[in-house]
């Protein structure tokens, strides 16, 4: 099993493994700075991955996907500044890519920027109109922000590509209820119980 198998099958831990023992052989081995990066993420080393990241982006400061990590882990670390930079040096090199947008999106997003963030996801889905997760995050922020018609339409894209996504089925389900369509709101919620029972 590779390295990206490792990642791919959330074994984090050999991955992590696998890539310093490759550093230790290739220092200035980009992608296995960045792809150490990764694994530290989802290992729940934010701190360190934003260091990998670093390093990625001071090596070869124009890959796209080595910002969009920076600018995650940074978000994950509470560093918002520099994630905001991130996710726009990650926009400005590679626009054409729709993850970058998502990211960015979710960033402004949680700054309370709602029109920035819906603006990225619409760039994103321009570039991606399959994109589910694009979808979601574009229908959650206009729940969010109170536009509950919006957000139920956006939730029946997401559906019709996807019936079983449960986030989907659940927030539809609440915006439904918030709009005082209770019968159409019940509906989504029994939904819920017969997928996931107890």
């Amino acid at each position: 099993m590779n390295d990206a198998v490792h990642l791919r099958y959330g074994r984090t831990d050999r991955a992590v493994q696998q890539y310093r023992q490759l550093l230790c052989e290739a220092p200035a081995n980009t992608e296995g700075i960045y792809l150490l990066g990764v694994a530290m993420s989802q290992s729940g080393f934010s701190a360190l991955a934003k260091i990998n990241f670093e390093r990625a982006v001071m090596i070869h400061p124009l890959v796209a996907g080595f910002h969009r990590g920076l600018g995650n882990a940074c978000r994950d670390v509470g560093d918002v500044v520099a994630a905001s930079a991130a996710f726009e040096a990650a926009v400005r090199l590679d626009p054409r890519e729709a993850e970058n947008h998502n990211a960015f999106g979710l960033l402004q997003r949680e700054l309370g920027n709602v029109e920035e963030a819906l603006a990225a996801f619409r760039t994103g889905l321009a570039l991606e109109p399959e994109n589910e997760g694009l979808g979601y995050n574009s229908a959650m922020t206009l729940q969010l922000s109170g536009r509950l018609e919006e957000a139920v339409r956006g939730y029946d894209v997401v559906l019709d590509r996807n019936p079983n996504q449960v986030d989907a089925i659940n927030n539809r389900a609440r915006a439904l209820h918030e709009l005082g369509r209770v019968e159409e709101a019940t509906l989504g919620f029994h939904r819920l119980l017969v997928w996931a029972p107890g």
